[in-house]
């Protein structure tokens, strides 16, 4: 089945009724029943093109698969491209950012176009000493960002925490390493501060997302500080990083956000 006609079953069934699909499930042989049983309980397979297996990957998983990427023995982009653009998912890399440190601070923008850092950002949102606040870092073209977002947002709402989208340099921009087209629209990497501000309106048109947004700086302060790309959520108490997702976006993991905000708040 080919992507245009999985979206059209896929409409058909979220536009039908309960009764509806119930009546449709009666007229089905036991074998097809049997099928439909199979592919909804199989797990997800883990791998790049899966968005929906993300998350909850383990560090030999993600390592597995970098290599793979790296010797050409699993399905990704050429090696030199993967290394350009996923610098923090190397075996060599070194990560900077744990638990424990204070908050990286780094140049971004508002949507109007002011200026401004990321802590004078959190400051203005009210944030201070003792606050849980989580940052989600990302943008339009990373498939698992794009289609979390919504989920992050809600998981925020419902522990009562602020959450500030900060809009990074695109992961799958359709000249790099490319995602292909979002809605029918090919997005390139933007190349001005003025271009990644536009990008920034449309995801959040797009997603509807209500929560405070600002934009990494052309230089990219925060993408590097918080090793976002091609996504990070991270949560601060206070000036400390409390809790952070791991690799991206293969840990990226929205269900271990929820669980920490919620024992964050059985605590308090």
């Amino acid at each position: 089945m080919g992507a245009g006609a999985s979206a059209s079953v896929a409409a058909s069934v979220e536009a039908a009724s309960d009764t509806e699909i119930a009546e449709v499930l009666k007229g089905l042989s036991p074998d097809v029943l049997q099928k439909i049983k199979a592919a909804v309980s199989e797990p997800a397979k883990k791998n790049l093109s899966n968005a929906s297996a993300m998350g909850k990957w383990t560090d030999k998983e993600c390592a597995d698969m970098i290599q793979g990427i790296l010797n050409q023995t699993t399905k990704g982009p050429p090696p030199d491209v993967f290394r350009k653009f996923r610098p923090f998912h190397l075996p060599e890399y070194e990560s900077k950012f744990s638990i424990g440190m204070d908050a990286p601070d780094g140049k971004v923008f508002e949507l109007d176009g002011s200026e401004k850092t990321l802590l004078r950002k959190m400051k203005e949102m009210g944030h201070g000493e003792g606050k849980l606040l989580v940052l989600n870092l990302g943008s339009y073209t990373c498939p698992v960002h794009r289609g979390q977002v919504q989920n992050v947002s809600t998981v925020c709402q419902e522990a009562g925490v602020e959450m500030l989208e900060v809009y990074i340099i695109d992961a799958h921009p359709v000249d790099e390493w490319s995602g292909g087209p979002i809605d029918g629209v090919e997005w390139s990497q933007p190349k001005t501060l003025e271009e990644r501000i536009k990008i920034a309106k449309v995801f959040q048109e797009a997603k509807g997302i209500k929560a405070n947004m600002v934009v990494d700086d052309m230089s990219n302060p925060c993408n590097i500080a918080y090793e976002a790309v091609a996504t990070k959520a991270c949560v601060l108490e206070g000036s400390k990083v409390v809790w952070k997702t791991g690799m991206s976006p293969f840990q990226y993991d929205v269900d271990g956000l929820k669980e920490f905000l919620a024992s964050k708040k059985a605590k308090s």
